[in-house]
């Protein structure tokens, strides 16, 4: 293994998109293979139009039983508020918006872990 592929290795799980969502937290982002409708470019300028710093990132999907990994553009990470189901209305008002402007609306993806139980003392 070559010193650079190492490395590669080594920051793939910093890059990679979890194929589930921890507990308690909150992913939107937008699978860049599958949009049709715009060029990555203007994928990533609708994200910072939201006030976002997006980032390319990758994401291994399970298709026809062959893992696959795709370049996703993340547009959000963050946690759920404490006492909270949902995520935040303005990442849901963000996610939203990128379902009506890009083509097709299932590229753009918004995960929500599940709630976060409260430690008892």
């Amino acid at each position: 293994m070559s010193a650079n592929s190492a490395v590669l290795s080594k920051d793939q799980s910093k890059l990679r998109i979890p194929k589930i969502t921890p507990s308690g937290e909150v992913w939107l982002f937008i699978d860049l293979a599958q949009v049709t409708s715009h060029t990555p470019e203007q994928v990533e300028e609708l994200a910072k139009s939201l006030g976002c710093e997006p980032e390319l990132r990758i994401a291994e999907y399970f298709r026809a039983e062959k893992s696959t990994l795709e370049p996703v553009l993340l547009v959000y990470q963050g946690t759920i508020p404490p006492n909270e189901d949902l995520a935040p209305e303005s990442i849901l008002n963000d996610w939203e918006f990128l379902v009506s402007r890009i083509y097709p609306s299932t590229a753009v993806h918004l995960r929500i872990g599940g709630a976060v139980e409260p430690v008892a003392a």
